[in-house]
C-alpha cells in the first residue's frame, strides 16, 4: 500500500509536512526549533497546523 500526504488535512506530523511542502527535514525542524514555525503537542506527538505550515511558507524569501 502506498502512503499519500493529503494536502487538504487539517495537522501534518513533521514528516509528514516535509513531503508536503518538498522540504527537508533538517530545514524544518530548525524552524520549529528557532519559533519560526508553531507546532502542537497531543501527548507524545507534535502536530503542525496546516494554516501555520502556510504561514511559514508564505514568510520565506522570495
Amino acid at each position: 500500500m502506498t502512503s499519500r500526504v493529503d494536502t487538504e488535512r487539517l495537522a501534518y506530523r513533521p514528516l509528514e509536512a516535509c513531503k508536503a511542502v518538498g522540504v527537508g527535514k533538517t530545514g524544518l525542524y530548525e524552524a520549529l526549533k528557532s519559533g519560526e514555525l508553531k507546532s502542537r503537542k497531543i501527548g507524545r506527538k507534535r502536530l503542525i497546523l496546516r494554516d501555520d505550515l502556510q504561514s511559514w511558507l508564505r514568510g520565506l524569501p522570495a
